[in-house]
């Protein structure tokens, strides 16, 4: 697996060493996760000039958050109301935390940041602080869910990836793997997909060396029934960089062939950014496939390495303006 993050990726022991510059804008959202609060270390050591705004969620069931230094609404569904809130005045650069953001989040911002910035010659960088562990002491009852999430609502989609219209070629499914297999067997029995035609991706070496053993553990039923063993792919558990070349890699595969890549990005949120990133540059032969859980509000401790992704770059090629 050749590791090309430092084409694309910086990483850092310390929040101090992240200077975000003068006329960018860094969107986060504090939780009570420890990672999600080296925000205020970054803002401290910003240049003069850097635009800081957090945002907080309004209503688990909406898209809709609330700016916390106006205290104005925000509906992520409207693209235009992202660009004129969010990157007002047409920054520098754009950065977005995604140690706090969720999936949901982070989709219509990722969409919007992107297609202003390559208009404009800006670079937009996603933050992101690998937790020092997880919380999975134990399994629960086999085929339901981990301990990571308190539920799903259900599969429906992001603001910004909707899929209008019918879905046309054959459906492969590509499942970005976390400890969850309960969201996987959901996410087989919500989805058409041919038969041979699922792609699972699981991160290694992982945060922790066993937690790939956790991943197949946790998957091994829904694994074995849909017999996609022998399709298992591998990528960095930590890597936006490596999880979205595997997702190209794949779809160079079906090349010249009439397929929809139905992309599950249940797995770490590095994978889940990856997803996002594809379904941004190839819209016409991607769906997602989300199964919206609502997470626990302490379900990692203490903090690792903090990356800094220049994402505008790594898609830069493939980008569908």
């Amino acid at each position: 697996m050749i590791n090309l993050d430092g084409f694309f990726a910086e990483r850092y022991r310390h929040p101090s060493y992240i200077r975000v510059p003068s006329d960018a804008v860094y969107v986060y959202l504090k939780k009570q996760e420890e990672r999600s609060l080296l925000v205020d270390e970054i803002k401290r050591v910003a240049e003069p000039g850097a635009r800081f705004i957090g945002i907080e969620l309004r209503d688990e069931q909406e898209d809709v958050v609330e700016i916390v230094e106006t205290h104005t609404s925000l509906c992520l569904r409207s693209l235009s109301e992202v660009q004129e809130k969010i990157l007002q005045g047409k920054p520098k650069d754009f950065y977005l935390d995604a140690s706090g953001l969720n999936v949901r989040l982070l989709g219509p911002l990722l969409k919007s940041s992107l297609a202003m910035t390559f208009r404009s010659g800006k670079s937009v960088f996603v933050t992101y602080a690998e937790p020092a562990r997880y919380k999975v002491q134990k399994f629960k009852e086999e085929g339901q869910y981990y301990d990571l999430a308190e539920k799903i609502k259900g599969i429906y989609p992001i603001a910004g990836f909707e899929c209008i219209g019918p879905t046309f070629g054959d459906p492969i499914l590509i499942p970005m793997l976390g400890f969850e297999g309960g969201r996987f067997a959901h996410i087989l029995s919500q989805t058409e997909f041919v038969d041979g035609g699922i792609y699972p991706v699981i991160g290694v070496s992982g945060y922790r060396p066993e937690y790939p053993f956790v991943t197949y553990d946790g998957n091994r039923r829904p694994l074995k029934e849909c017999e996609a063993w022998e399709h298992i792919q591998y990528a960095m558990a930590g890597s936006i960089v490596d999880a979205f070349r595997k997702l190209v890699l794949i779809r160079e595969r079906y090349a010249g062939k009439n397929v929809t890549l139905k992309i599950a990005p249940i797995g770490t949120k590095p994978h889940a950014i990856a997803a996002l990133l594809f379904a941004c540059c190839f819209p016409r032969e991607t769906e997602l496939v989300y199964d919206n859980p609502i997470r626990k509000q302490k379900r990692t401790e203490g903090v690792d390495v903090i990356s800094v992704t220049c994402v505008s770059d790594l898609v830069k090629p493939y980008y569908d303006s």
